[in-house]
């Protein structure tokens, strides 16, 4: 099956920060059914001031949701304006780990290292790290 195919029948979405349910943007993600929370493996979660970035570390891992939408096309097309691709994030397909069984995901990931300039969120959970520094 060709990439493109595969990547048009790909519904599946991973947040991790803003977008999550209950924080302060996530009505971006209407129209997408919440399925489960998750978790992604080799990435860190870094804090960029009023949102947070992943961007792939060894070791590190971020939670976050997983949504599931009938029109993924739309709600990507939305959401890589949303998301300032291709200056800021990139989109990928990535494996995403939950408690019912492994699946992959489409994940905004950060197109630059934020080391060095932004913090790492520790323990990669971004409500924890908001309610923290509030």
């Amino acid at each position: 099956m060709k990439k493109e195919t595969l990547q048009s029948q790909m519904k599946h979405l991973f947040v991790y920060g803003t977008l999550m349910r209950g924080e302060r943007r996530a009505a971006t993600v209407e129209g997408g059914t919440y399925l489960c929370d998750g978790r992604v493996e080799g990435f860190c979660l870094y804090y960029l001031g009023d949102y947070p970035g992943i961007y792939p570390t060894p070791g590190g891992q971020v939670f976050g949701e997983i949504f599931c939408f009938e029109d993924i096309a739309l709600a990507l097309s939305r959401l890589d304006v949303f998301e300032d691709v291709p200056s800021l994030f990139r989109r990928e397909i990535l494996p995403v780990l939950s408690d019912s069984s492994p699946l992959e995901a489409w994940i905004y990931v950060l197109q630059e290292d934020p080391g060095g300039r932004f913090p790492p969120i520790i323990g990669g959970h971004w409500p924890a790290h908001r309610l923290s520094s509030t």
